[in-house]
């Protein structure tokens, strides 16, 4: 059985070009002997059975008695128009399993279930995409003649079945049901996340913030996220390692946290910087910004008309290779560079910082 299938994949090509009666004689007939049918008799394999004024291609008979029946068409025939044609054969005679074949792809059928056909097909076969083990072990479960003398085989068939049409519930209510999980969280799935999180950083968001989160993912949009105090406390603290309390960070604006963070390319981005601290925030942004901006996003951020459009306000870019002076002949950026660059210092204004922010979050919601 293994060679004969492996002879049909490596003639695929060749055998769309034969004819219906070709095909039978290729490929169907050869592995209906193989599975054990005597194809020449007619008490085995009934070829042309009648069905009141039609025939159905192949009857598979045992002791008198119609069993299988199978329709056939040439190799390079879409099989999707022939599927009512054969059910309406096979549920006319009480036959339990029914196969249409264009000798490539094998539609296997329970024509007595309800249904439309799509909903009576249990399983495809299919020469150019399965495997010979996957080909030759179906083959045997379902269309081996002893199979289906003793009934394993419409066993086996009404287990898949039944699968099939399980795993298709399922498929269609995950949908709704992600839906229910994500707009009304329950205790239990929300402290999964803030667990994680907490866990992560140090500081656990409260069930506003995670909702919020879930929401805006779901929809596709960026996700801005805001700390927020840890269930007890007044502040966003961090935890001690040691002792799992929450530690007092030194007082004063150098070291407040940014307030908000967007995801973008799967990094979070603070949109903003901790009090005044310009340089401290750049040194944590610019290295994950650049890995995920592409080459015009960057070069966008050394043009000097484009960032006083979207982002500085003023006739310098964002970042500069040197450092640029202004009228005055004072450098307006820091002495050291990050990440390669000289950053624009000039971030004190309420204007400035808004416009960063909107084009951060500009960014983010172009994914």
């Amino acid at each position: 059985m293994r060679a004969l299938i492996e002879r049909i994949k490596q003639n695929i090509p060749e055998y769309r070009a034969y004819d219906e009666a070709a095909t039978r004689n290729s490929i169907i007939l050869p592995i209906l002997n193989k599975l054990g049918w005597d194809i020449f008799s007619r008490d085995s394999v009934y070829p042309e059975y009648p069905v009141g004024s039609k025939r159905v291609d192949y009857s598979l008979r045992i002791l008198g008695q119609n069993r299988f029946f199978i329709e056939t068409k040439r190799c390079n025939v879409d099989l999707a128009y022939h599927q009512e044609q054969l059910l309406g054969y096979a549920f006319h005679f009480g036959v339990e399993l029914a196969c249409l074949t264009n000798g490539i792809t094998w539609q296997f059928f329970l024509p007595l279930k309800s249904g439309e056909w799509e909903q009576r097909l249990f399983y495809t076969v299919d020469f150019e995409n399965q495997s010979s083990d996957e080909i030759e072990k179906f083959f045997a479960d379902i269309l081996r003649r002893e199979a289906v003398e003793d009934r394993t085989a419409v066993a086996k068939a009404e287990d898949i079945f039944v699968k099939k049409s399980r795993h298709a519930v399922i498929k269609a209510v995950f949908p709704a049901a992600w839906k229910e999980l994500i707009t009304n969280p329950p205790r239990e799935f929300l402290d999964v996340i803030c667990d994680k999180v907490e866990k992560t950083c140090g500081y656990r968001p409260d069930d506003a913030t995670v909702a919020r989160f879930l929401l805006k993912a779901q929809r596709g949009q960026a996700v801005a996220t805001t700390p927020t105090p840890v269930q007890g406390s007044t502040d966003v603290q961090p935890r001690s390692e040691q002792t799992g309390q929450h530690e007092n960070p030194a007082s004063g604006e150098e070291n407040r946290l940014p307030v908000e963070k967007v995801m973008l390319r799967g990094i979070e981005i603070p949109l903003e910087r901790a009090g005044s601290n310009s340089r401290g925030y750049f040194s944590e942004v610019l290295p994950k910004l650049f890995s995920v901006l592409t080459e015009q996003e960057l070069q966008n951020l050394k043009d000097i008309s484009f960032c006083k459009k979207y982002i500085t306000m003023h006739d310098f870019p964002l970042i500069s290779h040197e450092p640029m002076m202004d009228g005055r002949g004072y450098h307006r950026s820091w002495g050291k560079k990050i990440s390669g660059y000289y950053v624009y210092s000039q971030w004190y204004q309420d204007s400035t910082l808004k416009s960063w922010k909107q084009y951060l979050l500009g960014l983010a919601q172009k994914e």
